[in-house]
């Protein structure tokens, strides 16, 4: 409240937003085909279109009635190597000290390197509509219907999971949609960093008007996306019967679900069935013909809404369980959308609190789940004070064990943490054990 005051009394007094002063300068090299990330805006824009005229209508009239000037001169430009520094606008003020980033907006400008994820790219976009601050549950909603995408999920089943989970409708036909278009060219002030493959820049038109040129694909994911040079850079999935994505969000599922819960606390699975085998090796080459499938997690993707219905139904039986062993402290951060938060659920005692994250699977053989770097850097963080809540759901049963503080408990090597390799690399490099 006192900081609302403060920057009223300062606008007032013709005094400008730091944020309006200082801004992030991109510094990069190599630039590199930026038709890839740009078919991945272009499919996503109309998504976006979608979102911001339901959630943020005043936005959305504010950004209508500017003519969408930001966004028709939108530019997607693809970089070997990204950082940026501070400085001061209108002044040849820069702060010597450079920031190495994924991706970054520019003025109208969306810098990315090849391997930026599209979480990242999304959060990054949202900036360009929201008056350079980061929208996370726009991201979050593009990304999620990205995964459904990649993941096989026809149009129908998108639509019917964005109209129906996400209350987002459809635009009316009077609105234009938003789309990328080719240029020819682009060259940047500093003639060391040219490109041949040119950015995109939006253009507006009819929904029956819509033509791009071949660089730039109007739908995801295209046709050859899985031998784009930069797609294992950028995305390699683990999948086992379903994954638990963080991006699963508001899936329906049945509330009254009659489960019997077994809980067992701070104890591996019981299951002894693991996924991978060490392999052995009998001659002194080292080879694909060596490497056999069962010594690997399955790469590849999963039924997308499967996935979510598994996660949004893991964190329901978590939170009844919750609630019948805590009562009314127990909050599912989750319960009405995604909010992006590294943990599901907050059990609030005083000014005790008790971060909760929910790993749901149906396979009583999958001994293992994922969990994204910022939720690992939050477990690491908080302690005592966070938990794992792996939920095991059966036709009418489910168990819940629980992992307090699993960073001390890879510590002592109760729990391990995994490293997976992208299965193609451009690093590879063959070594002779011949001396």
């Amino acid at each position: 409240m006192l900081q609302t005051k403060v920057s009223l009394l300062l606008q007032k007094m013709g005094i400008p937003a730091l944020s309006e002063v200082v801004t992030r300068k991109a510094i990069y090299n190599g630039p590199a085909d930026s038709s890839f990330k740009a078919s991945l805006i272009n499919w996503a824009l109309p998504y976006a279109q979608r979102y911001i005229y339901s959630a943020h209508p005043d936005k959305y009239s504010q950004l209508k009635q500017s003519g969408f000037n930001n966004l028709k001169q939108l530019q997607v430009l693809a970089v070997e190597k990204l950082s940026y520094h501070y400085a001061i606008k209108k002044c040849c003020i820069a702060s010597k000290k450079q920031e190495q980033c994924s991706c970054l907006l520019e003025g109208n400008t969306l810098y990315t390197r090849l391997e930026s994820d599209t979480h990242a790219l999304f959060l990054e976009l949202s900036r360009l509509f929201f008056d350079g601050t980061p929208e996370l549950h726009l991201a979050n909603f593009l990304h999620m219907i990205t995964t459904m995408a990649e993941s096989g999920s026809t149009e129908e089943q998108t639509e019917f999971f964005i109209v129906n989970s996400q209350k987002v409708s459809k635009l009316p036909d009077k609105e234009s949609v938003w789309l990328l278009s080719s240029t020819q060219s682009w060259t940047t002030n500093d003639e060391s960093l040219q490109m041949d493959a040119s950015p995109t820049t939006i253009n507006e038109q009819k929904p029956s008007n819509l033509k791009l040129k071949a660089s730039v694909s109007s739908c995801w994911p295209p046709a050859d996306w899985k031998t784009a040079p930069d797609f294992h850079g950028s995305r390699c999935s683990i999948n086992d019967e379903e994954i638990v994505s963080d991006a699963a969000s508001v899936v329906p599922v049945k509330n009254n679900a009659d489960f019997t819960i077994e809980n067992k606390v701070d104890e591996l699975p019981e299951s002894d069935n693991v996924d991978i085998q060490i392999p052995k090796f009998d001659g002194p080459e080292l080879g694909p013909s060596k490497i056999f499938r069962t010594d690997q997690l399955r790469p590849g993707t999963a039924n997308a809404i499967q996935a979510m219905a598994t996660g949004r139904e893991g964190e329901q039986v978590a939170f009844n369980h919750l609630t019948q062993k805590f009562g009314q402290v127990v909050k599912w951060v989750n319960q009405d959308n995604e909010t992006g938060l590294p943990y599901d659920m907050v059990i609030e005692v005083g000014s005790s609190r008790e971060y909760i994250e929910v790993k749901a699977t149906r396979s009583a053989m999958k001994n293992w789940f994922e969990i994204s770097f910022r939720e690992w850097q939050f477990a690491v963080e908080k302690g005592e004070s966070f938990s794992i809540l792996h939920v095991l759901l059966g036709n009418n049963k489910a168990r819940v064990t629980t992992f307090r503080n699993p960073a001390r408990q890879c510590q002592s090597g109760k729990l391990r943490l995994v490293v997976l390799m992208p299965t193609v690399s451009d690093t590879w490099e063959d070594v002779s054990l011949l001396t």
